[in-house]
């Protein structure tokens, strides 16, 4: 017999979390971004554009605010982490500094 979906509304319960994973990339296709020419006059120039995003990142090194050194070669890009940014201490949720803030102790 047919149940609806509200029939069964925890289902998204029961199913496990599936755990964030980060995966090497194969290849990126470059795609395009319009630079405008010198002079203007509304003429663009249609111009190679590469943008790399993922956890993959984090996990080889390349932490958010990092320094980054590229070194060009004919068909070829090396990205190179020269500074990594100083640790950011994790932000305290407001609730939770209200609370402090109030009463001076967490409950």
């Amino acid at each position: 017999m047919f149940r609806s979906r509200a029939a069964t509304p925890y289902e998204d319960e029961l199913r496990p979390k599936r755990k964030a994973f980060s995966r090497l990339p194969n290849a990126y296709r470059m795609c395009g971004h319009w630079y405008e020419l010198p002079g203007g006059m509304g003429r663009y120039e249609r111009v190679p554009c590469l943008k790399l995003t993922g956890r993959w990142l984090r996990d080889v090194g390349f932490e958010i605010g990092a320094r980054v050194a590229v070194e060009v070669k004919e068909g070829s890009i090396t990205l190179t982490v020269i500074e990594t940014p100083p640790p950011v201490a994790p932000k305290v949720p407001r609730q939770v500094q209200r609370e402090l803030a109030h009463t001076g102790r967490l409950s």
